[in-house]
């Protein structure tokens, strides 16, 4: 009954250790070459939603949403045919400028790259992507993952005797996600 009720936490902790021994023992060549194919989906996907938004948009910046999607859709098949360093410079740039110009033309320019800053991280990556950074990282990941994996099943464990609120991963959204900050007991 206990472990009924515990299913997603035997998932996400199966999921944890799967994805930690992953990052692990793959090697970082392989994982550039998926983060590149990510990326391709990605901008075709974007590049998608620019054409049938442009079915519907009225103004006239119409054909550049074309000609946007038209290029993104280029750099998408370029990132597929040649997934050499070259590309990833070129495409790490422009995820690195396009947030930058970004910054100019709003008010709130801390708010705007803390938006912005996994773009900046993936830009970097992809400039410097370098192999054994990658693997050392993937390694940290890996292992934090485990651990992370570790701690939800000693929970599990240390909560199979109470009766009260045997979900596990409900203790832990309300203990660490939802919890408030300090509560202010003054009254008027």
């Amino acid at each position: 009954m206990y472990f009924r009720k515990n299913l997603l936490a035997i998932f996400v902790i199966t999921i944890l250790f799967l994805l930690g021994f992953l990052l692990i023992l793959i090697n970082a060549s392989t994982v550039i070459k998926i983060f590149m194919f990510v990326i391709a989906i990605l901008l075709t996907s974007i590049a998608i939603n620019f054409i049938v938004k442009s079915r519907e948009y009225i103004g006239k910046d119409k054909t550049i949403l074309i000609i946007q999607s038209i290029i993104l859709i280029a750099a998408s098949i370029i990132i597929i045919l040649i997934p050499n360093q070259i590309t990833r410079i070129i495409i790490g740039t422009l995820f690195i400028v396009y947030p930058f110009f970004k910054l100019f033309s709003v008010r709130n320019k801390f708010a705007q790259f803390k938006a912005d800053l996994p773009l900046y991280i993936i830009g970097f990556v992809l400039i410097l992507s370098l192999e054994a950074i990658l693997k050392i990282v993937m390694i940290i990941l890996g292992s934090l993952l485990i651990l992370l994996g570790v701690y939800i099943l000693i929970i599990l464990i240390k909560n199979m005797n109470n009766k009260n609120n045997p979900n596990v991963m409900a203790n832990l959204v309300l203990k660490y996600f939802l919890k408030k900050g300090k509560i202010d007991k003054w009254e008027l």
